[in-house]
């Protein structure tokens, strides 16, 4: 059986190194900034975008004859890290290290990786895959993004050691996510939106406990079952769902189950909640399909008054300001 599985190695490198080394493995055509998969290895292709020196996107759309799997070398430094969105439903594995990462549109489906990591990934054959990659060099990294923002995360990305990080697919990923497209999106769109996702992804970063991916102190189990249990409020951030509910779902005592939701994901359960919302109310206002007395409504708020006190405390402006 393991002979039917295609198989290619390679380091993380940058998009036009990766396409050179696809096209020596044989698998398609380079053709200026795309790469077109041949028909005895599939149908489909990538394509990426330089915005700046050490700062691109890279769109993956294919359907391939054979699984595919790539082992992505260890390297001595962190000088390039990826973030890969996974937009299919079909089922990719990737493993970091020891840690097997399940992914689909559904469920984890964000992970950032740098390039000290030693990773496989595993494409099933006969199902459309589509991926959307956010890549940056270290140097970009520390000139663009941290700043004097978050000296713990300057200092965390400025290591060495392998680095990965995974996220749910959470209501602000989706909407910006299923705006950009390499193929018809123009560049300042792509180059906004890019700044965007990275922007939400730190944000997230933030409000974790950096010292390891997965809490020391947390079981395995119950991380697992939080993971889950995230995506489940991601993927319905409008759901009418109460903590006790939640901690049943998770099969946790009530304050077993707050201790370890704050501990994991840097907020309460409550303020969770209130943040997706919050984020959806935006995103509703920002697309002015409807007023701001019904984007109040639909996300649980009957009194206007209150609606805006709660929104400019979480972004700092009122919803008439959107």
């Amino acid at each position: 059986m393991s002979s039917e599985i295609t198989r290619i190695t390679f380091p993380m490198e940058s998009p036009d190194l990766w396409f050179d080394q696809l096209a020596k493995e044989g698998v398609g055509e380079k053709i200026g900034e795309k790469f077109v998969l041949n028909s005895l290895f599939g149908l489909g292709e990538l394509e990426y975008f330089i915005f700046q020196d050490g700062f691109w996107a890279q769109q993956m759309d294919f359907n391939l004859k054979k699984p595919l799997r790539l082992s992505i070398l260890e390297q001595k430094s962190n000088h390039l890290f990826n973030i890969n969105f996974y937009l299919s439903n079909s089922q990719v594995s990737h493993q970091v290290g020891e840690k097997i990462f399940e992914f689909n549109f559904d469920s984890v489906s964000v992970i950032l990786i740098s390039s000290s990591a030693a990773s496989f990934l595993e494409f099933p054959a006969n199902d459309q895959i589509k991926l959307f990659q956010v890549g940056f060099t270290k140097e970009w990294l520390m000139d663009n993004v941290f700043g004097e923002r978050s000296p713990e995360l300057k200092s965390y990305f400025s290591k060495e050691e392998p680095i990965y990080f995974s996220e749910g697919m959470d209501f602000k990923f989706k909407y910006l996510i299923e705006e950009l497209d390499i193929k018809t999106s123009s560049r300042l769109q792509l180059f906004s939106g890019c700044l965007q996702l990275l922007n939400h992804f730190f944000e997230k970063l933030e409000l974790r406990d950096l010292k390891a991916s997965k809490p020391t102190n947390v079981h395995p189990d119950d991380f697992d079952r939080l993971k889950k249990l995230q995506g489940k409020l991601d993927m319905d951030p409008l759901e009418d769902i109460s903590v006790e509910e939640m901690a049943d779902l998770v099969t946790m005592s009530l304050s077993k189950f707050k201790r370890l939701f704050n501990q994991v994901f840097g907020v309460t359960p409550h303020k969770y909640l209130f943040k997706n919302k919050m984020e959806v109310a935006r995103q509703m206002l920002s697309e002015k399909k409807y007023s701001i007395s019904e984007t109040g409504y639909l996300i649980g708020y009957s009194n206007l008054s209150q609606f805006s006190k709660a929104f400019k405390g979480e972004f700092g402006v009122l919803p008439s300001e959107i």
